[in-house]
């Protein structure tokens, strides 16, 4: 259980870090029209949660420049509807995403699966991962895809253009944060009490939510979740290296105008 937690924990962060990575870009027009489809499967989503948990919705920008797709409200009972709003939004997009991935055929030569991490050995100085099955099942999976098939780039694509929809601000990351430490707080009392009931066992939740492979997918998720984050920071960095080496340039250019000004107006002797 405590695994599960401390993937999910990271999952929001992943999350997190890439709202900041494109907030520069994921308003504007183009970069929307890039990634409509999956821009439109995820508001729905959010409309049909907002009307659940009571949120209003302010405004709905389809492909309007600078303003973001779907605005909405703050819900009718604060603390419940904003962790209900995040939590069904996030469990809705990942049952999308397990639905596409195992319907692809390479996926069922995949036996990936995230490394073990029990925080509660970390707080006691046992910090022990064994990442090996993790990185075989990923060999496993790469050597399996068949990049000749539509399909596969279809299903990268809307993985690629999913993950900007999923982003989370430092507003959504709090209560998200907030929901998973509640868990984690109930589930360490339970632990000191000596009740061990099975509904704390990572198994018990996976066969209640009736999805084959589910810790599969989620590594899946995780791991594409990690390669976005990582491609838009690095987008993001060298657009910043970029504009801070034009503003030298302009800079350089407006002082030599500048100067040879100064040295033009000077009377000759």
């Amino acid at each position: 259980m405590y695994n599960l937690l401390f993937w999910v924990s990271i999952q929001l962060l992943l999350l997190w870090a890439l709202n900041w990575a494109t907030r520069t870009y994921r308003n504007r027009k183009l970069f929307k029209l890039a990634i409509s489809p999956a821009l439109i499967i995820d508001s729905q989503l959010r409309l049909g949660w907002c009307c659940i948990t009571g949120r209003s919705v302010k405004e709905v920008a389809f492909f309007e420049d600078r303003k973001p797709f779907l605005k909405e409200g703050p819900p009718k009972t604060i603390y419940l509807g904003h962790i209900t709003y995040i939590v069904l939004w996030q469990v809705c997009a990942f049952y999308l995403f397990h639905q596409l991935a195992t319907g692809m055929s390479q996926f069922d030569s995949m036996a990936m699966a995230l490394p073990h991490v029990d925080p509660v050995e970390m707080s006691e100085g046992v910090f022990a991962v064994d990442a090996r099955e993790y990185l075989e099942g990923l060999q496993v999976f790469w050597q399996s895809l068949s990049w000749d098939q539509w399909p596969l780039w279809a299903f990268l694509y809307l993985m690629g253009a999913f993950y900007p929809c999923l982003s989370i601000d430092f507003h959504q990351f709090k209560w998200g944060a907030l929901f998973v430490g509640a868990i984690a707080l109930f589930t360490a009392c339970f632990i000191f009490l000596g009740i061990k009931p099975g509904f704390l066992s990572r198994g018990w939740w996976l066969n209640w939510w009736i999805l084959p492979d589910f810790f599969k997918v989620y590594s899946l998720y995780i791991s594409g979740l990690v390669v976005a984050v990582v491609a838009h920071v690095t987008v993001r960095m060298s657009w910043l290296a970029l504009c801070r080496q034009a503003r030298k340039s302009a800079k350089k250019i407006a002082q030599s105008d500048s100067s040879k000004k100064k040295r033009e107006t000077q009377p000759t002797t």
